[in-house]
């Protein structure tokens, strides 16, 4: 299915905040498998499903996974499974970060989501990060 304008916008804001936060503006280490991106490609398949954003840290196993979702496809359980797939590889390696981007009128909902996928599945290396003051 191809992207919506909002699903790239989003993806675009998530792929600013991982490159200025994580990686000091540099772009060279993040696969991004967006048409917003160029270094878009393939990000590897994580439990039958791919992350929009996908970067290893220098000399550490930490990885930091990302994933945009739109207000069309957030509250489905296509959604429920990708976001506890995403963040369980996450939690197998120590100080690795997994980044979801909604529109900001979704930012709670993700939040308290993100929340009960952790405790529901015992989730605790996994750092998680909601992107605030999204657009719709």
């Amino acid at each position: 299915m191809p992207e919506t304008y909002q699903h790239k916008r989003l993806v675009k804001a998530m792929i600013e905040f991982v490159r200025n936060a994580y990686f000091n503006g540099d772009t060279s280490r993040l696969l991004v498998d967006s048409a917003v991106s160029r270094h878009s490609g393939r990000t590897p398949d994580i439990g039958g499903f791919r992350p929009d954003l996908f970067a290893n840290q220098l000399g550490s196993t930490a990885v930091i996974l990302g994933e945009a979702k739109s207000i069309q496809d957030f509250e489905n359980l296509h959604t429920l499974a990708q976001l506890t797939s995403f963040m369980s590889y996450c939690d197998r390696f120590p100080d690795s970060i997994f980044v979801l981007a909604v529109p900001w009128v979704f930012q709670r909902n993700a939040e308290s989501l993100v929340h009960m996928l952790k405790k529901r599945h015992d989730m605790k290396l996994v750092t998680t990060i909601v992107l605030e003051q999204l657009p719709v």
